[in-house]
């Protein structure tokens, strides 16, 4: 039998959801807002890789991915990234794709990268980067 203090635990939870989803509903956009031309923009986004090239969104759509938004300032964007990295190369036989954008000019992250290769490919997205975020 069910105590008390779960059914009450289960009931505030629960409720605790609804709201959530309610409040998640009130503040989406009505369809057609410039919000929801959002997804596509990202798509189209090109960003240019530290030692040349192009990182190309639309060559991760529809696939599982993930981005790390990161700068060689950030003491603990630095940290992380070898987990990262790792969890890129873990998962990426599942179709995960990790991708690094920093938010850095291109001589830092050469820099960086230099003394922290990375397998996960790497772009920049400069301060207007932190739009995106």
């Amino acid at each position: 039998m069910t105590s008390r203090r779960q059914v009450i635990f289960l009931g505030s939870a629960g409720a605790a959801v609804a709201a959530g989803a309610g409040v998640a509903m009130w503040r989406e956009p009505a369809a057609g807002s410039a919000a929801s031309a959002a997804p596509d923009e990202l798509w189209a986004q090109r960003f240019a890789k530290p030692d040349g090239g192009e990182l190309v969104m639309a060559d991760f759509r529809g696939t599982p991915l993930v981005i790390n938004f990161w700068a060689t300032w950030c003491p603990p964007c630095v940290r992380e990234l070898p987990e990262i990295d790792r969890f890129a190369r873990e998962h990426s036989r599942h179709g995960v794709r990790v991708i690094g954008l920093a938010l850095d000019a291109a001589e830092p992250v050469r820099a960086f990268l230099k003394r922290v290769p990375l397998s996960l490919p790497v772009a920049l997205a400069g301060l207007d980067g932190s739009d995106l975020v």
